[in-house]
């Protein structure tokens, strides 16, 4: 998967140095990986996919337990890639919990739950805004556990709450559309 797409669907060779460094990800030989990302990286600076060599080259960096590095990576894709924030700040809320900085994963989680908030203005159609409510919820959830584990009670109440009340409704609005549909609601 890269971020931003190639007009013209030919491999080029950030690509195929990406593919290579995807078998020994998967084989877990990380430094053979990290080798071939860094000369992905360094070899096609300008390359449309060079966001996605820094993620990838993050979250190896990360499997190392090598977190100062996973995140100047993902702090570098992310300027890169701004259209892919969101995407990308979900790698680095990984490597900030695994550092301990809880208050900066926190605000990572505030970041991407607002822009979720904005997309509800521009959203058409009630099934992509129950889909988008639903994700939101589990953002809530989530930072509401970091809340917690810092001992902020009365704020992983609020986002806990929040999360229950937007549940409700995505089920209110699916009960109600099985009436609609079965003309009887749900049990």
């Amino acid at each position: 998967m890269r971020m931003k797409q190639r007009i013209d669907n030919k491999k080029d060779g950030l690509d195929i140095l990406l593919e290579e460094s995807c078998k020994y990800i998967k084989e877990k030989d990380y430094k053979k990986a990290l080798e071939i990302l860094t000369d992905a990286i360094e070899k096609h600076p300008e390359n449309l996919g060079l966001s996605y060599a820094y993620l990838e080259r993050s979250c190896v960096y990360e499997q190392l337990e090598n977190y100062d590095l996973a995140l100047s990576d993902i702090n570098e894709a992310i300027i890169i890639e701004p259209d892919a924030v969101n995407y990308l700040l979900f790698t680095r809320i990984s490597i900030f919990k695994k550092m301990n900085k809880i208050e900066m994963a926190i605000i990572d989680y505030t970041i991407i739950i607002n822009s979720c908030v904005e997309l509800f203005d521009l959203q058409k159609g009630e099934d992509k805004l129950s889909e988008l409510k639903e994700h939101l919820a589990s953002l809530y959830m989530d930072r509401s556990c970091l809340y917690r584990e810092k001992k902020y009670t009365n704020l992983a109440k609020e986002d806990n709450d929040k999360a229950i009340n937007i549940l409700k409704y995505c089920k209110t609005i699916n009960d109600i559309k099985q009436t609609m549909k079965y003309g009887f609601p749900p049990d």
